[in-house]
């Protein structure tokens, strides 16, 4: 039949047959599991698009139809009133930075901590991850001082054209220098403190420029007409963060005993307050300044829904005051009080809730002169119900000394209106004089009164140095209370009035020499005129 070669070529071709046939059906049926599984994931990515479609196709201005047409008019009206006072905002409100240069010794002698070898390195590591600047410089022995720069930050805002700035007390204190900026300007401006007021934590600067600028600038509203409930909004810069606002409510109108400043008048709210933050404005909805971001409560320094602003109130009576008198005054009452109780009520014939008692007048004072007596109720104050003693100090504490305020008290059960003249009881801060102006520190002639109050030796005579403006230049160079002023310009002073007239004349100099003698020695330096480049 078949030879044997035959057969294994007739064998070959059959197995090549069946491969092809086996071939075939596996790649069929391949195609079709890859066609299926095709489809299924076409299937499922068409039904995942159409399941997301409202996502990507929807309209940004599309109302929802369950909101009815009032509730839409009022989410407009709510965000047109935030935007508006966000604009407001970003206009008015500024930065604030501070520098303090701290020496370690200020009379230019090495301080203890320069004996540690690993001083240097320290402050090398705080300046090169936190932001902190230091210098050392060698004196004629080859001594190396230290001085660092230490930088607070916080908020303030525009109250006039002309460039009056309000914040608060603590961002400048101790200040060598002062810069404000807004993201909107082209460049920083260095500003001086007017006016500070550690007692409110208040403080007025004003922008040092040589042109003429014009600002914009917030309206104080009457902080006595603030309800807790209110809608505000809270601007600043926090942690550096600028044109920041945030928006709460008025959560009490009336918060004191906080320890945080001597006289305290405080609305609590609970829009977001943070580092930074502090002295910047509290609006409330008609974009006017209700209050003055001031502090927080918080374990973490950061905000906890409970935050402290100065009523603009407050406010407005230090910018009254300084703007007619360019002083900042305590009105005094003098009389002693106490809280009304029922029981107290009920013995001076009184039913009303609201009110103080008087316990006792001091004699001579204005409340005695006017005719207060002890026993007498105080009802109102200049027309505001008063129902606590913190509330007649502080009522009584914006008026100035030589005000008129009326008072409506009850005794023997009939209301009587008196009106009281008040008095001062502490030394007011008096206008800027020319040696205060350019050198930075305020002088008097020694009196037996300033001989034992700065405790200065019997050889001490002539002028003493009452106070130190933080931001001076003689600040820095570690002019203090107590020092007495020797010479100036090379010219020995024994009366203010002899440093006046030299000061007078330095109108042309950048720098001048003085020689003061303190506890350890005596000593010359040079003082940078602080409108010597204004």
């Amino acid at each position: 039949m078949y030879s044997m070669k035959m057969r294994k070529h007739l064998l070959v071709a059959c197995i090549c047959c069946l491969m092809a046939v086996t071939s075939g059906t596996l790649l069929t049926g391949f195609s079709k599991s890859s066609n299926t599984k095709n489809k299924a994931k076409e299937t499922s990515t068409n039904g995942e698009a159409e399941s997301l479609r409202h996502v990507y196709e929807a309209r940004p201005d599309h109302i929802p139809e369950d909101l009815s047409a009032d509730q839409v008019r009022f989410i407009q009206m709510m965000n047109g009133v935030n935007m508006r006072v966000a604009d407001l905002a970003n206009r008015s409100v500024v930065y604030i930075r501070s520098d303090t240069h701290i020496s370690h010794d200020s009379m230019g002698n090495p301080s203890e901590e320069m004996a540690n070898p690993l001083e240097k390195f320290h402050e090398e590591f705080l300046n090169r991850f936190f932001g902190q600047k230091q210098s050392y410089r060698a004196d004629e022995d080859g001594k190396e001082s230290f001085q660092k720069t230490a930088s607070n930050y916080g908020s303030g805002f525009f109250v006039s054209e002309d460039g009056l700035i309000v914040t608060n007390f603590h961002v400048v204190k101790n200040a060598q220098s002062i810069q404000v900026g807004n993201p909107g300007w082209d460049e920083e401006f260095e500003a001086k403190v007017l006016l500070h007021d550690q007692k409110t934590d208040i403080a007025l600067l004003k922008i040092i420029s040589d042109e003429a600028r014009s600002f914009p600038f917030l309206e104080l509203a009457d902080s006595d007409l603030v309800d807790s409930g209110e809608f505000v909004i809270a601007a600043g810069s926090p942690s550096k963060l600028n044109n920041s606002i945030s928006a709460g409510i008025i959560s009490s109108t009336d918060r004191r005993y906080l320890n945080i400043n001597e006289l305290e008048d405080f609305f609590q709210t609970d829009a977001a307050i943070n580092p930074g933050n502090s002295g910047g404005p509290l609006f409330n909805l008609y974009g006017k300044v209700i209050g003055v971001n001031s502090a927080i409560l918080s374990r973490t320094g950061a905000n906890s829904g409970i935050g402290f602003a100065i009523k603009s109130n407050v406010v407005r009576s230090i910018i009254h005051q300084y703007a007619h008198t360019g002083s900042l005054s305590r009105g005094f009452l003098g009389v002693q009080l106490q809280a009304l109780t029922p029981e107290l009520g009920q013995q001076f014939n009184y039913c009303n809730k609201k009110g103080v008692l008087i316990s006792d007048v001091v004699a001579g004072s204005p409340a005695d002169k006017a005719g207060l007596q002890a026993g007498d109720i105080i009802y109102e104050v200049d027309g505001h119900v008063v129902d606590s003693p913190e509330k007649v100090r502080n009522r009584v504490q914006l008026y100035a000394k030589g005000q008129k305020v009326n008072f409506v008290v009850y005794r023997n059960g009939k209301r009587h209106s008196i009106d009281v003249t008040l008095g001062s009881n502490e030394p007011e801060s008096k206008v800027r004089t020319q040696v205060e102006q350019k050198l930075g520190f305020s002088i008097e002639n020694i009196t037996p009164e300033l001989r034992k109050r700065f405790d200065l030796a019997k050889g001490d005579e002539g002028v003493v140095i009452t106070d130190v403006q933080p931001s001076s230049s003689a600040y820095q160079m570690g002019l203090r209370p107590g020092q007495v002023l020797m010479q100036v310009d090379h010219q020995g002073v024994a009366t203010v009035e002899e440093v006046e007239d030299i000061v007078d004349g330095l109108n042309s100099s950048k720098q001048v020499l003085i020689l003061v003698r303190h506890k350890q020695g005596v000593r010359f330096m040079t003082l940078r005129l602080s409108n010597a480049s204004k």
